[in-house]
């Protein structure tokens, strides 16, 4: 996840905002469709690991229970996990289909 995370904003810093926009956007959104989906497995497995102790109140727990809590509030704005992998589909194929018809045109 690093390295994606690292290759999307060396690119980001590389090509022109209209390339940006139309190459980016994809990977953008499985960077963030993904990064949602390891935030609800560590929590969940936090939680089994101390026991059900993170749903109590009070001392190091309540972070636990806290993040818990919040997930989906942290991890649906701009879409949730569904949304955003459909969007990387179609992005995928957007791109597909304005390469192959730079690629006819340069046949011509």
């Amino acid at each position: 996840m690093t390295c994606l995370l690292q290759s999307l904003v060396y690119q980001l810093g590389e090509l022109s905002r209209e390339e940006a926009n139309l190459l980016l956007a994809g990977p953008t959104a499985q960077l963030k469709a993904h990064s949602g989906i390891i935030l609800e497995y560590v929590i969940r497995d936090a939680i089994q690991i101390i026991d059900g102790i993170g749903l109590t109140r009070g001392g190091r727990e309540e972070r636990v229970k806290r993040i818990w809590r919040d997930v989906k509030a942290i991890t649906v704005p701009d879409g949730s996990e569904e949304i955003l992998l459909d969007l990387a589909v179609r992005r995928a194929l957007k791109v597909q289909d304005v390469l192959s018809k730079d690629k006819n045109k340069s046949r011509l």
